[in-house]
């Protein structure tokens, strides 16, 4: 009798404590959850984030979490916020026990972009993860054909998948972010390893569907790809060259690579501009070894996703004659467009000129034009540290080891992950 009054006693113990338990879990969820709302009411983005965070680790099926997060990112309003909400909201479809909440403050968000920038630029959230109910004639059966498998609408992002093992498979990753190359006359390529050093998807024209962005280095160039999804296929987008050139390429590429300059540097990224995205590329011109005139300077290549091809809406090119002291600007068809006496005037038509793309702090410093002036280290800053709505795919840079006497330079690639 002792023995069944001691099990019984123990049984209930237990219960009352895991109640104990489960009610302390679901005040401090809602401490936290409120403290979250907080700091987003007062703007504080980055700590509400960490917040909410906190909170969904805590009880991650309860759904105020998740939409409090959305929010955020809505708010925050950084240029790859919808691809965040969409993540939080996919999340949460597999986890929270009021899935309804969730796909209503989804929608809602979605009628915010809609209104905003005119279209939904929010991919289809996918279906709860729920076991289905043989009992219940509303739930889904497994064993019966998705009505949506072929649906248009439907995230078909998944065809990357094949095409990222093929790319792999045929040029390899590179492994090692940091090369030594030997600076010389010899215009063989570089000890380069050829391979991707980066891949990345973006929804380039906000049409719900993402594009794939290749890097990779093929022998002294740097080869960017871009591929899209069209009729349930992927196809590589051609890319015009210049702009009112009706010449199209397979790939962007350019001369990063060459032993032939002391220095090299750029930077490949994405920008969004009032609900525009562009593909950038910024390149250093470097110091070329044949030349008895030290020139050096750098490219900004502007290119638009128009859904089809790649086109080029802007080109800048900045060219500095060391030896003279003169500053010439210049467009990617050799067209120059002003030449300057002094660096300020220089840089100065360049912030005037980038404004337009939201890039005015790209070429604010003369030192992110040019090895012969001011700081050098400058240059090597990201893109994203000099301009807001930024998104780095990679980062080269590759200054001259003047105090190595083997005469090497040192090239390295941030993938910015």
């Amino acid at each position: 009798m002792k023995t069944k009054i001691l099990v019984m006693f123990t049984i209930i113990t237990a219960i009352g404590v895991g109640m104990i338990i489960l009610k302390d879990n679901f005040g401090e969820y809602n401490k936290q959850v409120n403290y979250a709302y907080r700091l987003l009411e007062d703007g504080k983005y980055e700590e509400a984030v960490l917040a909410f965070n906190k909170a969904i680790d805590i009880d991650e099926k309860s759904e105020r979490a998740y939409c409090g997060l959305m929010d955020t990112y809505k708010r925050q309003n950084g240029e790859d916020a919808n691809q965040k909400i969409y993540e939080v909201a996919s999340r949460a479809m597999l986890t929270v026990e009021e899935v309804e909440k969730i796909q209503k403050k989804y929608e809602e968000i979605q009628a915010e972009y809609i209104a905003q920038n005119g279209k939904d630029i929010l991919p289809k959230l996918p279906k709860p993860n729920k076991i289905p109910d043989k009992n219940d004639p509303d739930e889904d059966d497994p064993d019966e054909e998705d009505p949506d498998k072929n649906d248009p609408d439907e995230d078909d992002s998944y065809l990357y998948e094949e095409l990222i093992d093929e790319l792999s498979n045929n040029y390899g990753m590179i492994q090692n972010k940091t090369f030594r190359y030997l600076v010389s006359e010899d215009e063989d390529a570089p000890s380069v390893d050829n391979g991707i050093i980066r891949i990345v998807d973006n929804d380039l024209n906000n049409d719900g569907i993402p594009e794939l962005i290749v890097c990779r280095a093929e022998d002294t160039n740097l080869i960017v790809e871009v591929y899209t999804i069209k009729d349930d296929n992927v196809e590589r987008v051609s890319v015009y060259t210049a702009p009112e050139v009706e010449t199209t390429e397979d790939y962007i590429y350019w001369d990063m690579f060459s032993t032939m300059k002391y220095e090299n540097n750029g930077n490949v990224f994405i920008k969004d501009n009032n609900g525009k995205k562009y593909l950038c590329i910024e390149m250093g011109k470097g110091m070329f070894l044949n030349q008895d005139e030290h020139t050096d300077g750098k490219n900004l290549i502007i290119y638009e996703f128009d859904g089809d091809k790649l086109n080029v809406v802007n080109a800048y090119e900045a060219v500095i004659f060391g030896n003279n002291g003169i500053y010439q600007s210049s467009d990617a068809l050799g067209n120059t467009n002003g030449e300057y006496e002094n660096s300020s005037d220089f840089v100065q038509a360049y912030i005037d000129s980038l404004a337009d793309y939201g890039l005015d702090g790209l070429w604010s410093d003369i030192s992110y034009l040019t090895y012969n002036e001011g700081d050098y280290k400058i240059r090597y800053r990201k893109s994203s540290e000099r301009c807001s709505n930024i998104k780095d795919i990679i980062s080269i840079k590759a200054p001259l080891q003047e105090d190595n006497d083997e005469g090497y330079a040192i090239l390295q690639i941030d993938t910015c992950n």
